[in-house]
């Protein structure tokens, strides 16, 4: 009996990674308004409206990634978003009266080979630099610098990533 469970968790597994993971990669395809070859969605992701989206291509989304895009996002190329991630271009314009508070968009870019790991927050205006790292949980306000590490809730830098020249590589 336990053999026949596992062939058929086997089997489900199988049809995930076969069926269901390249179909919401097409449907998405579909929607944004840009999303390159080799991207793949590995579970529950949303884009509210896709059509503000640009997707570059080899990225990989998460199990859970939320994308409000009220304003445009630029997604680079190589860029890997873990779960749980929110990327927002709208907010609340605080600083007006309460009786009229309005909604201010801005767009998020997100440049080539970014990590942004687990229950990251990337608000509206953001520009994250290439190859940077955003640390899980980390609330991004401002501009993220290329090669750096930025962690905590507002993200501040806390390291450099040192790259060797290209001709060393």
């Amino acid at each position: 009996m336990n053999y026949i469970r596992w062939v058929v968790r086997k089997l489900r597994e199988q049809i995930r990674w076969c069926v269901i993971i390249p179909f919401r990669s097409f449907y998405w395809r579909l929607l944004v308004a840009r999303m390159g070859p080799r991207t793949r969605m590995l579970g529950r992701v949303l884009f509210i409206p896709p059509e503000q989206v640009s997707i570059g291509h080899d990225c990989t989304f998460n199990d859970g990634v939320y994308i409000a895009g009220n304003a445009p996002i630029t997604i680079g190329n190589y860029v890997r978003i873990a779960a749980g991630v929110k990327i927002l271009s709208g907010s609340l314009n605080y600083s007006d009266p309460m009786e009229r508070r309005t909604h201010k968009v801005a767009p998020v870019v997100i440049e080539d080979g970014v990590w942004i790991a687990a229950n990251a927050v990337i608000c509206p205006g953001v520009v994250v630099g290439r190859d940077s790292v955003v640390a899980a949980g980390s609330t991004v306000l401002k501009d993220v610098p290329e090669n750096v590490v930025v962690f905590g809730a507002p993200a501040r830098i806390t390291q450099t990533i040192e790259r060797p020249p290209a001709s060393q590589v």
